[in-house]
């Protein structure tokens, strides 16, 4: 598995207490079904239903996770910029900068609830 990794990201779906090393060593590990203390604890993520579906659930889950959390953290961050952009040339006041400062990051909070929503696509097959 360490070779492995070191070559690509790795991940490793495991059920037992002998998987715990080869978890540990994978790039991401998940242990698959009601897994030992040991196993949960070596995963990045733990499956309690023995389906394989839930697997591709987890990537699913995962990457719309990321993508949301890009979304807002550049959002924000391109906002704020053009924002300073304008308060280096004094066309925005500090009292609407740190209001528009405000704005932007509860739009940034807004946006990154989306995850909590379901998604729409959730399995390959």
């Amino acid at each position: 598995m360490r070779e492995r990794t070191a070559r690509a990201a790795t991940l490793y779906l495991g059920d037992g207490i002998n998987d715990a090393p080869a978890m540990l060593a994978a790039s991401v590990g998940v242990a698959f079904g009601q897994s030992s203390d040991i196993t949960a604890e070596a995963a990045g993520a733990v499956i309690l239903e023995a389906d394989l579906g839930k697997v591709d659930e987890l990537l699913h889950i995962g990457l719309r996770m990321r993508r949301i959390a890009l979304e807002s953290a550049v959002g924000g961050m391109a906002l704020s910029a053009v924002g300073m952009v304008f308060a280096a040339f004094g066309l925005l006041p500090p009292l609407w900068g740190a209001l528009g400062q405000e704005g932007i990051d509860l739009l940034a909070v807004l946006n990154a609830i989306r995850a909590a929503a379901p998604g729409k696509v959730l399995r390959d097959f």
